[in-house]
């Protein structure tokens, strides 16, 4: 692209290296971090009740949820929901089952339909949705792991490019 090279300084630090991951998923039973390293738990976003509208499913589609149905959370990031292809074959799969799903339909959501046992929109309120599921079926990406972590919830996880695979095999290794 005609730009010069970054010396290695620019991305580490010899002072200071802060990263967020959950302690429970973290490497250090298998490689103690350096002394220069500080792990926080997560960089959780929330919502600020004063600024954003509590988020509320629809009172149709709640109607639907029976006392023994599970509710699943699907989000596929940004890079996942852009493949229209994927999205169909999980909505097609997924229909045949008689969970209720809450779909994060990114921004080709007009290029698909959700099926009867689920309700989407093109972007969600995640943190506000998480602790309502049952269930969340993820990409693996580090916001939606951590997040979904801190609320406890079970993951799915479908790893599609780049740190989606590490984190859903750490995920695998640490049996969550």
């Amino acid at each position: 692209f005609g730009y010069p090279e970054l010396d290695d300084d620019k991305f580490w630090s010899a002072e200071l290296i802060i990263y967020g991951y959950p302690e429970e998923l973290d490497y250090n039973d298998i490689v103690p971090m350096p002394e220069n390293c500080l792990r926080i738990d997560a960089f959780c976003r929330t919502e600020n009740e004063s600024t954003h509208k509590l988020f509320e499913l629809p009172e149709e589609f709640k109607n639907q949820i029976q006392p023994d149905d599970k509710l699943i959370y699907i989000s596929l990031g940004s890079f996942g929901s852009s493949n229209v292809e994927l999205m169909k074959k999980i909505i097609r799969a997924l229909s045949r089952t008689t969970h209720k799903y809450i779909v994060s339909k990114g921004q080709f959501h007009e290029q698909f339909e959700l099926a009867p046992n689920m309700w989407g929109q093109p972007y969600l309120p995640q943190t506000q949705i998480l602790p309502m599921v049952d269930m969340v079926i993820t990409h693996g990406g580090n916001n939606t792991v951590t997040e979904t972590f801190l609320y406890g919830k079970p993951m799915l996880v479908v790893p599609l490019i780049a740190d989606q695979h590490d984190n859903a095999q750490r995920i695998l290794e640490k049996g969550f």
